[in-house]
């Protein structure tokens, strides 16, 4: 537990320091770089979009299955 207690202050310590090192997340337009960062790219955008229409197109024919489940009991 001690060797995962010093582990964990050396992360918390040296952490920050490398983010702010490695990322570019300060500076001018740092809000613009940190959006761009976080911005989905076009395959996953396009992926999400086909997913949502697949989910869709699957809530109706459960609906559908369900309605003609119940009429034939």
């Amino acid at each position: 537990m001690i060797l995962d207690q010093s582990l964990v202050l050396a992360l918390e310590e040296a952490l920050p320091r490398a983010l702010t090192a490695k990322l570019p997340i300060s500076g001018p337009n740092a809000m613009d770089k940190c959006e761009g960062l976080l911005r989905p790219s076009g395959d996953i955008v396009s992926k999400r979009q086909e997913l949502e229409i697949r989910r869709t197109q699957l809530e109706g024919a459960r609906r559908e299955l369900k309605s003609i489940w119940a009429v034939g009991r």
